[in-house]
């Protein structure tokens, strides 16, 4: 029990913590804690309120420890201290927020023995006053709110969002009514974090808001920076790159002004993002490196300089930082975190066309997910899996998979995801010319899509229904294949799909100039392959860049355009160089000397035998084309890594 003058002096502290005034505060608490004459129970409660504080504040300090261990450091002093063992109520403040803190440090099996300590204090209260009761209560709702996601992790039992929703809205409900606004911050964040993991968009966004708005309400800077940084990720996760700019350097500003070094490297961070995905690669680079001086052991800045190098074509200087990046993953601390770095060594590997190498890669994700039973991630990993094989030509394994990937998602309730997976399933089937499985599917699709009606998904729908009318062998069903193809190329496509919609394009063009060469048809293909190159530089691929390059090549040997074909084949051996695609370096090799042995033979080819001998190169082009199409199932979905909500992920400095 406190003497009536600590309460006041604890209160002058209090005041100044929730206003944000921490560096007085810690002052103040620093300067009581020196003063021999107060109590052992305001001393433990002085030390309580020094960890908390310390959380909220990014000063990085000598030892590299961050604010979290440093918090971690402080509130163990006191766990452990004789004088704390008699008195429950700070017993379960001090183990309260050290369970938080673990959280914030992913520190699951730790976290797990400590909310079960708390639970037991809090049930063996004899009694306590109305504000204290609904403050524990508040407390072990949170923690509770947390504990599912901490067994699929630590125990891999399977997620329960529904109950982990409701512990942390009874929990917000009781902040909302004490006006605690730092706590109601500090869980609107967490309730956001469960939330992007099944896309509820519009649900995220009103509880960011809120945040937001309670800080704001609480006058406290340092809340205020961190629920705009949190808007500027959660905007970032949208694609909604204005503002994504706008919010981050809104808390940028406001943590610089505080001199929070911590919270500036995290507001950073976000706005490195932003450069990167909006191509201001110079001004990435340069902030994720100044991040890497500051923490040269950052896992997710490694990384997002990596992600650079790799739009650059630095493949090589790219999988050294991930390499490092992975090594850091092996440490124990880090045994909770994702493991993206292995997922990104998969993609350039892919590059790399080493994809039994990928396929390690890639596995170590998959078993991340299963062991964690992430179903939404599981599936994904499978259906990247399924891509791969396919590029391998092991048709009924990346069948498999993919058949595997749309049951686990069906587990589930996210209908967008389903639509994704049964898409990518039907298109196997489609190639491999499965019709009748990939019929019913498709029926499959159709409903979800009845259900959900995106834009995204008609489109795919759409290109189904042409891959239809394609496998006919009725002319009239070809044209309209044809017809249906061009028109989608009119709309806003995934970049995956709009490459399919050209590959397809250009498959039925070829076929038409396989039956009658006609100058035309000629023309149209080389439009799309044109503008397959386009989009391959536009989405940095190199081995799809080089693919479309041979293309332009086999081309100008049927135009008769022999120093084109030179040209061509040198700017695809030189790419793939530079950026150690071994795999087509060697291809081109063989290809290259192939070519100039055709074009040689052409130019001796006499008038009336020109036609005849186009024809069988166009059937080569052909073969080209069906290479590519394989390829593109997996090369440009690496793309779009961010189509998956497991990658929108909370970033710790």
């Amino acid at each position: 029990m406190l003497s009536s003058l600590e309460n006041k002096r604890i209160e002058a502290i209090v005041q100044l913590s929730n206003k944000g005034k921490y560096k007085q505060a810690l002052e103040g608490i620093n300067k009581l804690l020196d003063d021999k004459t107060i109590s052992s129970n305001m001393q433990i409660e002085l030390v309580i309120l020094k960890s908390k504080i310390t959380l909220w504040l990014g000063i990085i300090d000598e030892n590299r420890l961050d604010r979290k261990e440093r918090a971690l450091n402080i509130i163990d002093e006191v766990i452990h201290a004789e004088e704390i063992q008699n008195n429950q109520i700070l017993s379960f403040q001090a183990s309260a927020l050290k369970a938080k803190i673990l959280v914030s440090l992913i520190r699951w099996d730790e976290f797990l023995v400590e909310v079960e300590k708390v639970e037991n204090l809090f049930h063996g209260f004899e009694k306590l006053d109305n504000m204290q009761q609904k403050i524990a209560q508040a407390n072990l709702y949170q923690l509770k709110g947390h504990t599912p996601f901490a067994k699929t992790n630590a125990e891999g039992i399977e997620w329960d969002l529904e109950t982990s929703m409701k512990y942390l809205n009874n929990a917000l409900k009781i902040y909302r009514e004490l006006n605690h606004y730092e706590e109601i911050v500090d869980i609107i964040f967490e309730i956001t974090n469960n939330l992007s993991l099944v896309s509820h968009h519009k649900d995220i966004f009103n509880y960011a808001n809120e945040g937001l708005r309670a800080a704001e309400q609480s006058e406290n800077l340092y809340l205020i920076a961190f629920s705009l940084h949190h808007l500027s990720m959660i905007y970032y996760s949208k694609n909604d790159y204005i503002n994504t700019l706008h919010y981050s350097k809104r808390s940028l500003e406001i943590y610089q002004k505080l001199g929070d070094k911590g919270g500036e490297l995290s507001s950073k961070n976000i706005l490195g993002l932003y450069y990167l995905k909006t191509e201001m690669l110079e001004e990435a680079k340069k902030i994720f490196q100044e991040i890497l001086n500051e923490v040269p052991e950052s896992i997710a800045e490694l990384v997002n300089l990596s992600m650079v190098y790799v739009i650059e074509g630095k493949l090589i200087e790219a999988l050294k930082l991930l390499n490092k990046a992975n090594e850091l993953m092996q440490e124990e601390k880090h045994k909770y975190l994702t493991p993206y770095p292995a997922f990104h060594i998969s993609r350039i590997k892919i590059m790399q066309g080493d994809l039994d190498e990928a396929l390690i890669f890639l596995k170590q994700f998959l078993k991340y997910t299963q062991d964690r039973k992430y179903k939404i991630g599981i599936s994904y990993t499978l259906s990247l899996i399924a891509s791969v094989y396919w590029q391998k030509g092991m048709n009924s394994e990346s069948i498999e998979h993919a058949t595997n990937a749309v049951e686990i998602i069906q587990e589930t309730e996210s209908k967008e995801w389903i639509a994704y997976r049964l898409f990518n399933l039907i298109n196997l089937l489609f190639e491999d010319s499965q019709f009748e499985k990939a019929n019913i599917y498709f029926t499959q699709l159709q409903q979800i899509n009845s259900e959900i009606n995106l834009k995204h998904i008609n489109h795919r729908i759409y290109f189904l229904e042409a891959l239809f009318l394609k496998s006919s062998k009725n002319i009239r069903d070809l044209l309209k294949a044809e017809f249906a193809f061009e028109q989608l190329l009119k709309e806003d496509l995934a970049y995956t799909l709009r490459a399919q919609v050209l590959l397809n394009l250009s498959e039925l063009n070829v076929v038409g100039l396989e039956n009658s060469y006609d100058e035309n048809l000629l023309d149209k293909i080389k439009n799309n392959v044109k503008l397959l190159k386009e989009l391959a530089i536009k989405t940095h691929s190199s081995s799809f860049i080089v693919q479309t390059l041979l293309l332009q090549a086999k081309i100008a040997i049927i135009d008769l355009d022999f120093s084109e074909t030179q040209k061509l084949m040198s700017e695809a051996l030189m790419i793939a160089e530079e950026r150690g695609l071994k795999s087509l370096e060697l291809l081109i090799l063989k290809e290259k000397e192939e070519l100039v042995k055709k074009s040689i033979s052409l130019e001796k080819v006499e008038i009336s035998q020109v036609e005849t001998a186009k024809i069988e190169e166009i059937h080569k082009l052909n073969e080209s084309l069906k290479i590519l199409k394989r390829d593109s199932f997996i090369e440009l979905k690496q793309t779009e890594i961010k189509e998956s909500p497991l990658f929108q992920f909370k970033h710790n400095i």
